[in-house]
């Protein structure tokens, strides 16, 4: 597996290759003119919503010297990028670069200071695929200025429908422009290419990769099987842009369907690069909402719903947010918010509208996105639902520690990453016993040898509940 933010290794390769005394060119000139592999400059007006991950290096003189991986604007204030570019990065401090696409600009030019992250906490060298973090802004991006925008997140699309393979996915970074370790090419003016979705669901179609090296429920191949076009390292974090309705009102606009991830090289034939599947981790980013009733009391209507359980989340629920229309959903008109303890809202002067609702947390607070429910219900099409069952569950061994079990995943997560997996236990006819669990997506588990014999089985979790139980194994 090779992560695209290898920047700073692999230009010290570079530099530990060259003979002594040899002269060494601008990091920008090396390489020659080929563009991200294979692209183009890209004006910062066209890809608003790219930034650059700045790393604080020592008596730096300018932006390009600090930069090592990239993200994706969704609010004033948070940026989404990739795990493995933060994996590491503990204790330090974190700047964006924002609004310009030119790195040859005196160091803190441009650059947002990060109040902090926070990783997929199932990210880790065992499981690689939930490769995505969010930084949190000090301060909030200007959106008066034209070269900073938010992307849109794919909110409302069914991630079995888009993108679809074939459609054209923009990327852009400050990556290597060469698949040459020696000879990267990092560049300081923004490039960007377009590529294509090569598989969106079927494990066994990327290339020369087998299916057991990505995760199809969390990852999208992306690119040309005869390579020449691609992400590269310094990419990492990275937007992957389609052309999609994200939000179901009928209209397409560039929305964020992927975060470069990782390949085999950069722009190798049969090995297209892997983006993370921004679907798959939409309810992790922000909440989604629960359902309400909403009742006419003379000149008002009150607004009522529960708390959802199962929520999973970067950062807690910390409030609701409720909007009404007058104009079949045409436009809206924000009724109020609550805290997360407040589970109604009396709207005054309203009867006759239609009514959604949003969960907030730290997030989507201060403007979005939301996961909507209501009248009209804009998150509808992604279909969520609990995982589909575990597969083929199998008792392997008896150690000291006690019982080793392994199975594989489900076939689908209905547009919810698992978040765990809970092996139970039952001894005739007793009531199921919860016997493992961990918040974890490794598909194996050690139950402890005091459950003992008796008849065990698994089931996935994600943010809408537990799967049906896999097939079960008796244990004698």
């Amino acid at each position: 597996m090779r992560l695209k933010s290898l920047r700073f290794i692999v230009s010290v390769l570079a530099l530990l290759a060259m003979p002594a005394g040899a002269l060494v060119a601008p990091a920008a000139a090396v390489g020659g003119p080929q563009k991200i592999v294979g692209g183009t400059t890209a004006n910062i007006d066209d890809v608003p919503w790219q930034v650059g991950l700045i790393s604080p290096v020592k008596k730096r003189q300018t932006v390009y010297d600090g930069q090592f991986c990239g993200g994706s604007i969704i609010n004033e204030s948070w940026i989404i990028t990739a795990a493995h570019c933060l994996y590491d990065f503990k204790g330090k401090k974190l700047g964006v670069f924002a609004g310009n696409g030119d790195l040859d600009v005196p160091a803190g030019t441009d650059v947002y200071s990060a109040a902090g992250w926070k990783n997929h906490p199932d990210y880790s060298d065992d499981v690689w695929f939930n490769d995505v973090a969010l930084v949190k802004l000090n301060s909030t991006l200007d959106f008066s200025d034209s070269a900073i925008e938010p992307i849109a997140l794919p909110t409302a699309i069914d991630p079995a429908d888009a993108p679809a393979v074939g459609d054209s996915i923009v990327v852009s970074g400050w990556g290597a422009t060469s698949a040459d370790e020696y000879a990267p090419g990092y560049p300081n003016l923004l490039q960007k290419t377009t590529l294509n979705v090569i598989s969106n669901g079927a494990p066994t179609d990327c290339g020369e990769y087998l299916a057991s090296d990505w995760n199809s429920l969390y990852e999208i191949c992306i690119g040309f099987s005869v390579g020449g076009k691609d992400t590269c390292w310094g990419d990492s974090g990275g937007p992957y842009v389609g052309e999609v309705d994200a939000d179901g009102d009928g209209n397409t606009e560039p929305t964020l369907i992927g975060v470069t991830s990782w390949g085999n090289g950069c722009a190798e034939a049969d090995y297209p690069g892997l983006a993370t599947r921004v679907t798959s981790y939409l309810d992790w980013i922000v909440p989604r909402s629960p359902s309400f009733t909403a009742t006419v009391s003379g000149p008002n209507t009150l607004v009522t719903w529960s708390a959802l359980s199962n929520q999973f989340l970067s950062y807690p629920v910390s409030g609701y947010r409720v909007e009404y229309s007058l104009d079949s959903g045409t436009s809206w008109t924000l009724g109020g918010t609550v805290s997360a303890k407040t589970l109604s809202l009396t709207v005054t002067g309203v009867t006759s509208a239609l009514w959604r609702l949003a969960a907030l947390n730290a997030v989507n607070a201060s403007g979005g996105p939301y996961l909507w429910s209501g009248d009209v219900d804009v998150d509808a099409e992604r279909l969520g639902a609990e995982p589909s069952a575990p597969q083929a569950f199998d008792w392997l061994y008896q150690s000291r520690r006690g019982f080793y079990f392994e199975w594989e995943q489900p076939i689908s997560i209905n547009s919810s990453a698992i978040w765990d997996y809970r092996v139970y236990q039952r001894r005739g006819t007793d009531a199921p016993r919860l016997a493992e669990t961990g918040r974890s997506q490794v598909p194996a588990a050690t139950v402890n040898k005091k459950f003992g014999s008796g008849t065990y089985w698994v089931v996935a979790v994600n943010n809408f509940g537990e799967s049906v139980a896999s097939n079960s194994v008796f244990v004698p």
